[in-house]
């Protein structure tokens, strides 16, 4: 799966609690992928995709693909201006919704699962459904 599969499996859900579009932007380098507002709250949110955890419990668990340079820039500067932006991280299928701050965007590739879990605002784990409300609170709480 990629971050475009993950897109299109959450998108139906997230789509009935408000508008969620994804952006397709080559200007605006290190815009996040999903645009969205909610009962009037507005934000931005950036698709991480692993297929698989790493081997190792103390592995980076984004490392090389977790946020490019750009990405971090972005997330940095909107967050200093108190914009909201996540990140919604895809193991296999799990998902972990992380509220940024700079210091969160300049340190999340190196964070471990363990690490990364201390910065959670919603997760689920597991092959249930997920639930799509609690994400939805977790983005406009």
């Amino acid at each position: 799966m990629s971050e475009k599969q993950l897109w299109s499996r959450i998108r139906a859900k997230l789509n009935h609690f408000g508008h969620f579009e994804r952006v397709e932007n080559g200007v605006g380098v290190g815009t996040p992928d999903i645009d969205f507002c909610v009962h009037g709250v507005e934000g931005k949110i950036e698709l991480k995709y692993l297929a698989h955890y790493p081997v190792r419990e103390g592995t980076r668990l984004l490392g090389r693909n977790g946020l490019r340079q750009e990405q971090v820039v972005w997330i940095s500067r909107r967050c200093r201006h108190e914009g909201r932006v996540f990140v919604l991280v895809g193991v296999g299928t799990d998902l972990y919704l992380l509220r940024m701050t700079a210091g969160l965007a300049a340190e999340l590739n190196e964070l471990s699962r363990g690490a990364l879990v201390e910065h959670l605002c919603w997760f689920h784990v597991g092959r249930k459904a997920p639930d799509y409300s609690g994400l939805v609170r977790a983005l406009v709480g």
